[in-house]
């Protein structure tokens, strides 16, 4: 192929992954506003959607194509972060229900890559679609750590005198992947007047 068909396709790979980024971005900004305005409904959701997962690795189990051990992994890896629910949405990153949480996702994540990868032999040859692995992966590995991660905020981030986190406080103040955002895009806070890198605004 010639040398300018390469380059603007190329270009517009780029281009294409960069709005993939921000849509990303954007949906994740959604997520982070509509979790911390309902904080109850939210944990409720990731009640329910915690145990249909732990549910769905059961049934998974019975299936003679997927090994039972990567079910019960998954299962129990799932179990290790219903202790985030005691204090949801606050996150204290040094707690044992957090350390034990964030290596249990890890740990899920890699079983079930390295089952893929090795798909020929639990398929029996039949090799799974692109979306089939996708659709997996968001629903028993990526649904509710995310759900946690846009949704929790951590504990030095609440506002002195914040109490009862888990009814729906609005004082407190915005969520960990919410702050990383605004703190790319430059955006300042609305509850201190801080602009992360730019300095108080007067």
């Amino acid at each position: 192929m010639g040398f300018f068909f390469t380059a603007l396709s190329s270009l517009g790979g780029l281009i294409a992954v960069l709005v993939e980024i921000l849509c990303l971005s954007a949906g994740l900004y959604i997520a982070c506003d509509l979790a911390e305005e309902n904080v109850i409904q939210t944990r409720r959701f990731l009640t329910r959607a915690l145990a249909a997962v732990v549910c769905g690795y059961v049934i998974l189990a019975l299936d003679d194509d997927v090994p039972t051990s990567n079910c019960l992994i998954g299962a129990a890896c799932h179990l290790a972060l219903l202790p985030l629910l005691r204090d949801y949405p606050i996150l204290e990153i040094m707690s044992l229900p957090t350390l034990i949480a964030m290596p249990a996702t890890l740990i899920n994540h890699i079983i079930w890559f390295r089952h893929f990868l090795s798909v020929d032999v639990y398929f029996k040859q039949t090799k799974p679609s692109t979306l089939c692995m996708a659709g997996f992966f968001l629903l028993f590995v990526w649904l509710v750590p995310l759900g946690f991660f846009v949704g929790m905020t951590p504990s030095d981030e609440c506002l002195p005198g914040t109490v009862a986190p888990n009814i729906g406080e609005k004082r407190r103040k915005k969520g960990f992947v919410k702050g990383v955002i605004d703190g790319v895009l430059g955006r300042s806070d609305e509850n201190t007047g801080y602009s992360p890198g730019i300095g108080k605004q007067y």
